[in-house]
């Protein structure tokens, strides 16, 4: 489980694709400092989901929410922020249980300061070889829409992307997303 110290939240943008039940979560660390308005750290997650993501996203797969717990120094918080938008990148993607990785770097050498996404319905079989290799002019684009995430999110009024770690480790912050050449698969099979 997560540590999430004073100062410190986890946000997750929350999708919904069309014949699945169950919800897919992708999360980010937060760093804040007072005055902390965590609408606008969920307003940003979902503009720039909507700004760079959205295009590459399933067309059946929805940005219901974004979401946030943290930590103000006194109690556990939480806020949400509605969206409700549909991805526009058509149809033939990858199933869910295969997922783009997108490395959360923090400047810092070893295993424990480096974080992972797993974005999943932005990659189409087309841009991925039998292997499980993207197409390298695929993680060239996608590349260039995560540094325009990180952008954003890094842009936002006395807050920033952090990694959290599992133990009593001070979090870190990240310096950058790094898309991975490789398809991150779950493990668990699907329902």
């Amino acid at each position: 489980m997560t540590v999430i110290p004073d100062g410190f939240g986890e946000a997750a943008w929350q999708f919904l694709a069309s014949g699945d039940p169950d919800p897919w979560f992708v999360t980010i660390g937060v760093a804040f400092e007072d005055p902390f308005d965590p609408e606008d750290w969920l307003s940003a997650m979902a503009d720039t989901w909507g700004a760079h993501l959205r295009d590459v996203s399933l067309s059946d797969m929805a940005l219901v929410l974004t979401k946030i717990s943290y930590n103000d120094g006194g109690s556990m918080l939480e806020a949400e922020h509605p969206v409700g938008l549909l991805g526009t990148g058509g149809t033939t993607k990858l199933p869910q249980n295969c997922a783009c990785l997108v490395r959360k770097n923090t400047g810092l050498v070893g295993r424990h300061f480096k974080g992972r996404m797993y974005w999943p319905g932005i990659l189409s079989e087309a841009d991925v070889s039998p292997v499980g290799r993207i197409d390298s002019s695929v993680v060239t684009a996608y590349q260039a829409l995560f540094n325009s995430v990180y952008g954003d999110l890094n842009a936002v009024t006395n807050a920033q992307p952090a990694l959290l770690h599992t133990d009593a480790t001070a979090p870190t912050f990240v310096t950058s997303f790094s898309v991975q050449q490789t398809i991150a698969t779950q493990r668990r099979r699907l329902r």
